[in-house]
């Protein structure tokens, strides 16, 4: 539910660091070699990231606001798909400032995403804070705590692994050719 703002942020860190290489090309940034270092990032690293929650967790992964019963799966094979879809777009967004070198310009496309994410994520707090199915979490029966779960563990590996791919995604958009 939140991962598109995260995607987004990304994408558009990302054109600041692949400015260098947008600078240097004269055709659209979705034909650079660091479109396609971010379009590869967004498949494979943010995707698995974004889709885990909606298999393994889906009515958590939707805030209990929605029961996933009522979900055709296809959609959320859609919302997945979205997912991936934001990193490229964030960066093709942010593209045209990271061109000119105006990190001042890409920074807004960088912490607003970021920054409604947070909020949204604070005033889901209450309701991401414990684990069940949406109408157990609707009746106020939570099956359990979100805290001390496997979810949370996979949530803390998820991160790690997202967090490495940045930086390592991050470090070959820096790299000169």
């Amino acid at each position: 539910m939140l991962a598109p703002l995260l995607g987004l942020s990304l994408g558009a860190l990302f054109a600041l660091f692949g400015s260098d290489e947008l600078a240097r090309t004269h055709g659209p940034p979705t034909a650079t070699r660091a479109a396609a270092v971010v379009t590869l990032f967004g498949l494979l690293v943010f995707g698995p990231f974004a889709g885990y929650f909606v298999v393994q967790a889906t009515d958590w992964s939707l805030a209990y606001l929605v029961d996933a019963r009522q979900v055709p799966s296809a959609l959320l094979l859609l919302l997945v798909l979205l997912d991936v879809a934001t990193v490229p777009l964030g960066f093709v967004a942010a593209s045209r400032a990271a061109r000119g070198r105006q990190a001042i310009a890409v920074l807004p496309l960088v912490l607003v995403p970021l920054a409604l994410g947070v909020v949204g994520a604070a005033l889901l707090a209450s309701r991401l804070s414990v684990l069940g199915s949406a109408v157990e979490v609707r009746r106020g029966l939570p099956r359990g705590a979100f805290a001390g779960s496997s979810l949370a563990q996979a949530t803390r590996w998820l991160w790690i692994c997202l967090a490495a791919g940045v930086v390592w995604t991050a470090i070959d958009l820096r790299r000169r050719e």
